[in-house]
């Protein structure tokens, strides 16, 4: 059963993009942690490759609170904050050190141990910062993980429950044949599940093969986070590492509740032909 499946059992994942992101309270001499950064994260191969100034907006899914139309949240206030930001020399991670948050994006996580040792990375820069200012205050951490595929037409059910979208029912009494072409679905949901929150995304978007056979591009968006009962400081590395993954773990049971036996299967084997794009080999 795929309740039983754990995620070391995976030789392949669905991953286009993964985030891990803390908050807190706004430091303006943020420029002060990223001297002793520069030092911490040369022995881990990430290099300070830019400085910038943003506006304070959050093109993401966020807190239910405040949601734009298209379900994205954007703060009710806009401000320029200060970010720098560090890369690994094969730009498949950023790391974002801003006035009132510390993002870490990863754009390809194939390899077998990447994300334990980006947590690693994340939680030894948190513990940093709380070590450089004893003043600071955190308001909420996150895990988002973003699962994007391509299917045929006729494999969508294959791969995803047949609940991962609400069908609509409309009754047309002049026709015997009353199927529903859908062309594009989205829906968020915002929900609770063992102590932690989760804005879920999930969007299909119609489109055609190169052989012009009708095909879908499917997003499941995972984002779990604390907010409301996060501690504003960490007692130790452990218990930063141990929150994140228990994250990460909920976050995994989501996933297979959304997904089919068979494709889980998939994943465990590591191949697929029922997916054209999107399945990714852990190496």
């Amino acid at each position: 059963m795929k309740s039983d499946v754990k995620r070391k059992d995976l030789t392949s994942n669905l991953l286009n993009k993964v985030t891990l992101r803390i908050d807190f309270l706004r430091i303006v001499n943020i420029e002060e942690l990223v001297a002793d950064l520069q030092k911490l994260l040369i022995d881990k191969n990430f290099f300070l490759t830019n400085e910038d100034f943003i506006n304070d907006i959050e093109l993401q899914i966020n807190d239910p609170d405040v949601l734009s139309e298209d379900g994205f949240k954007v703060k009710k206030s806009i401000k320029r904050e200060r970010i720098y930001i560090f890369q690994n020399p094969e730009d498949t991670i950023d790391l974002i050190v801003g006035e009132s948050c510390i993002i870490f994006n990863v754009k390809k996580c194939n390899e077998k141990y990447c994300f334990a040792s980006c947590i690693e990375t994340f939680c030894n820069v948190i513990i940093l910062a709380q070590e450089k200012f004893k003043f600071i205050r955190f308001t909420r951490i996150g895990l988002r993980k973003i699962n994007n595929i391509i299917c045929k037409d006729t494999n969508l059910y294959y791969c995803f429950e047949k609940d991962f979208f609400n069908e609509i029912n409309i009754k047309d009494s002049t026709k015997n044949d009353n199927e529903i072409k859908y062309m594009r679905r989205q829906s968020i949901d915002n929900c609770e599940f063992n102590g932690h929150s989760f804005n879920i995304l999930k969007f299909i978007q119609e489109g055609f093969l190169d052989d012009q056979e009708r095909a879908f591009n499917v997003v499941l968006d995972i984002d779990g986070y604390i907010k409301e009962n996060i501690c504003e400081r960490f007692d130790s590395y452990n218990d930063l590492e141990t929150m994140i993954k228990k994250i990460n773990d909920d976050i995994f049971e989501i996933f297979k509740s959304m997904i089919t036996e068979h494709l889980i299967n998939d994943l465990i084997s590591g191949k697929s032909d029922k997916v054209e794009w999107g399945l990714n080999k852990n190496d």
